[in-house]
């Protein structure tokens, strides 16, 4: 009997600190909302995806703007449709929107 008491409460210690390390691993995955970023984050985190920005685009007037307006879009509506005829921007966007998609599945 003296002996399992001990052994009861090195089971209980073992499962409390694993409820803990599951629970702060939960914790680190939590999504931050892309729409939330600012201008600055916005591009640090495409740079982090591996999105490269073409010079046709950096050169426009409030790209940065238009990009974080852009990820904000396609995070709430990952499908939404581009009417774009212009080869460079149409490949950003996809860029874009794969990148938004890996950032969605891989916090969750």
């Amino acid at each position: 009997m003296k002996k399992t008491v001990p052994l009861v409460l090195l089971v209980l210690m073992l499962i409390i600190s694993c409820a803990c390390a599951v629970s702060s691993k939960q914790a680190e995955k939590k999504e931050v909302p892309l729409a939330s970023l600012d201008e600055a984050e916005c591009m640090e985190f495409l740079a982090r995806m591996g999105v490269e920005i073409p010079d046709e685009i950096k050169n426009i007037e409030n790209s940065d703007n238009w990009i974080k307006n852009l990820i904000a879009e396609l995070e709430n509506e990952p499908e939404k449709t581009y009417a774009i005829s212009y080869t460079v921007v149409h490949d950003f966007i996809e860029d874009v929107r794969r990148a938004v998609k890996d950032y969605k599945e891989h916090s969750q």
